[in-house]
């Protein structure tokens, strides 16, 4: 009947208020997130291993120091 049809329509639009605030929450801690800063710092981290200073670094190909391998003059 009639009455039955207004209940499930107004319990149809609560849940529909409910998701959309739901997910308007969601989505304001999501942009939260993005004001914090790196979890790593890349300044300061000094010459490491991995580095692209050849004068650190070591040929691959003749095994002597101040340039790459594709830079070698063997």
């Amino acid at each position: 009947d009639f009455a039955t049809l207004v209940n499930k329509s107004r319990i149809c639009d609560d849940d529909g208020r409910a998701k959309v605030s739901y997910y308007k929450a969601v989505n304001e801690r999501k942009g939260k997130g993005q004001e914090r800063g790196k979890p790593y710092d890349n300044r300061g981290r000094g010459n490491t291993s991995g580095g692209k200073n050849p004068v650190n670094g070591s040929c691959y190909n003749c095994g002597e120091r101040g340039h790459m391998s594709y830079d070698c003059p063997k």
